[in-house]
């Protein structure tokens, strides 16, 4: 796997109000890595590995779930929004 390292945490933080910038893009090294990651830690929450902008908070959620990033397509993925952050989880069973 890559050197690439991604926050895992214990608990979510509490809700606040929403922030800001830059979309990370479907099917990237960067995600493709993240999915990966999270395939191998099922059930641990990870952050979002990039800022998303307000519409991007909002959208890609169910682009995650719904396998419309290419990276999270064939797996069960949860996600939550906390403040300005998404948190994202695999649920599925092991790989």
């Amino acid at each position: 796997m890559s050197d690439i390292q991604f926050e895992f945490v214990e608990e979510l933080p509490p809700k606040a109000s929403p922030g800001h910038s830059a979309v990370g893009r479907a099917g990237d090294p960067l995600l493709d890595s993240f999915a990966a990651a999270l395939l191998a830690r099922p059930q641990a929450w990870a952050k979002w590995p990039r800022p998303l902008s307000q519409g991007a908070l909002h959208s890609y959620p169910s682009l995650i779930r719904g396998g419309g990033l290419r990276s999270f397509r064939g797996g069960d993925f949860e996600v939550v929004r906390r403040n300005s952050d998404l948190y994202v989880r695999y649920v599925g069973g092991a790989q």
